[in-house]
C-alpha cells in the first residue's frame, strides 16, 4: 500500500519490546543502590529482584565474589557478598561503536555488547550481565575496569531535551507510524530523586517511540524521507538510552559524594 509520503509499507506486525532487555538490569542496579545506601538488606534485595516469583541464580566465573566458579549459587548468597562493597552502581548500555564508558577487559566488553546492558560498580572490579533461561534468570558476575561514568541526570536531561527539539518532526512521524509494544518505565524506588524518575519515564517513552519509527522505516521501501528520518531517529534513540543510564546510575548517595 502506497502512502502519500512515497513510502510503501508492509502490514504492521507485532514486535518484541526493544526495552525489555533493560528491565532486569535496571531492577538490579536500583536494588544494589538501595542496598549500598543501607535502605534494604540482602534478603529484602532478593525479594525485590524476585518480585515476579522467578528463580534467580548467579555464576561467579572469575571468582570475584568468592563463590563457586564452576556452577551457580542462589541470589541471596551473592547479594550478601556484594553488600560488603561500598559505593553506588551504574547501568551501562553499550552499542556498536559506543561502549558507554566500558574500559575492559575485552571479554567483559564483548559480553556486555551481546547482552545489551551491564550493571557495573562505580569503582569498577565487578559487573553483572543477565540471561533469561526459560522461566529462570541467570546472572553472571564479570571482572571490569573502572568505567567512565554516565553523565549526571541534569546533563542527560539537557541532552535529551536538545535531541527531542532537533527531532520533533521525525519523532511525531514515528509515533503515529510505528507500533509501540511494552509498558511504561520501571520504578527507580527509594533512594533516587523524583527528577530522576521523571527523566527515566521521559527517556523510556522517547526510546520506544524512536525504535518504533525505525521499525516502521525498516518495513517501508527506502525513500529520501525514510533515510532522513532514520538519520534523525538513531541519535535520538541514543540520547534516550544515555538518559536511561544516567537516571539509574546516580542515586541520592552518589550525587552527594
Amino acid at each position: 500500500m502506497a502512502c502519500q509520503s512515497g513510502e510503501v509499507r508492509e502490514p504492521a506486525v507485532d514486535v518484541p519490546d526493544p526495552l525489555s532487555r533493560l528491565e532486569l538490569p535496571v531492577r538490579l542496579a536500583t536494588t544494589l543502590n538501595q542496598m549500598a545506601a543501607g535502605l534494604i538488606s540482602a534478603p529484602e534485595a532478593e525479594h525485590r529482584l524476585r518480585a515476579e516469583g522467578r528463580p534467580h541464580h548467579v555464576s561467579d566465573e572469575s571468582g570475584r565474589l568468592g563463590l563457586e566458579a564452576d556452577g551457580s549459587v542462589g541470589l541471596r548468597l551473592a547479594l550478601a557478598r556484594v553488600s560488603r562493597l561500598q559505593g553506588p552502581w551504574a547501568l551501562v548500555v553499550p552499542m556498536e561503536g559506543d561502549l558507554g564508558g566500558l574500559r575492559g577487559p575485552s571479554d567483559t566488553n564483548r559480553r556486555a555488547l551481546e547482552h545489551g546492558a551491564v550493571v557495573i560498580h562505580h569503582a569498577g572490579d565487578l559487573a553483572w550481565v543477565v540471561d533469561e533461561v526459560g522461566h529462570g534468570v541467570q546472572w553472571t558476575v564479570l571482572p571490569c575496569e573502572r568505567p567512565l561514568l554516565p553523565d549526571d541526570p541534569w546533563q542527560a536531561a539537557r541532552g535529551l531535551a536538545t535531541a527531542i527539539a532537533q527531532a520533533t518532526d521525525a519523532l511525531t512521524g514515528a509515533t503515529v507510524a510505528g507500533r509501540q509494544p511494552g509498558h511504561g518505565a520501571p520504578s527507580l524506588g527509594r533512594g533516587y530523586p523524583a527528577t530522576s524518575q521523571t527523566l527515566l519515564e521521559r527517556a523510556w517513552l522517547v526510546a520506544r517511540a524512536s525504535d518504533a519509527g525505525l521499525q516502521a522505516s525498516a518495513a517501508a521501501t527506502m525513500s529520501h524521507q525514510v533515510l532522513i528520518r532514520e538519520r534523525v531517529l538513531r541519535p535520538l534513540g541514543r540520547a534516550a538510552t544515555r538518559a536511561i543510564s544516567s537516571a539509574v546510575s546516580w542515586p541520592d548517595h552518589a550525587l552527594v559524594e
